[in-house]
């Protein structure tokens, strides 16, 4: 009964991963990149005024990284405070990411080769997934919790 609760709770995670997701996208993408900070990584002036790398390095840099480090809270959070395995928990938080990007993928996008539309389609999924199974591999690695034990009264300390 509790690992079906948590796993009820990953899910209404996800859900809210998905939309934060989404949002978070679409108010980055729509900000315009911090000044200089294309100037900072030494570009070639050309590249930096060619509107495909402006738009690469805002998607990559300004919006892929941060899905990413999101999806990765997440994770860790869940898998932290929920009891099951992390596998599990992760897989039910990613549910509906798994679900919303094809479906919203399917309308517009038609037009699209099948293979451009599946480059498209797993690009979308990256960060979410990347982020979240960066949290599974962190939370195994994760050692045991410090256990901060009261000395025991009547014990006598060494000289």
């Amino acid at each position: 009964m509790l690992h079906q609760r948590s796993l009820a709770v990953a899910l209404t995670a996800g859900v809210v991963l998905a939309v934060l997701t989404v949002l978070m996208s679409a108010w980055l993408l729509a900000s315009p990149l911090p000044l200089g900070l294309a100037a900072s990584w030494g570009l070639p002036a050309a590249w930096q005024a060619h509107p495909a790398v402006q738009f690469a390095l805002a998607d990559l840099l300004w919006c892929r990284l941060p899905v990413l480090l999101l999806a990765c809270l997440f994770g860790l959070v869940l898998v932290k405070n929920l009891q099951g395995p992390p596998s599990h928990l992760l897989l039910a938080c990613a549910l509906p990411w798994l679900a919303y990007v094809p479906m919203s993928l399917l309308g517009p996008h038609l037009h699209m080769p099948w293979l451009r539309l599946l480059g498209v389609a797993g690009w979308a999924l990256l960060p979410v997934l990347l982020g979240l199974w960066l949290a599974g591999r962190s939370a195994t690695r994760a050692p045991a919790p410090l256990s901060f034990r009261r000395p025991q009264v009547g014990m006598r300390r060494s000289a």
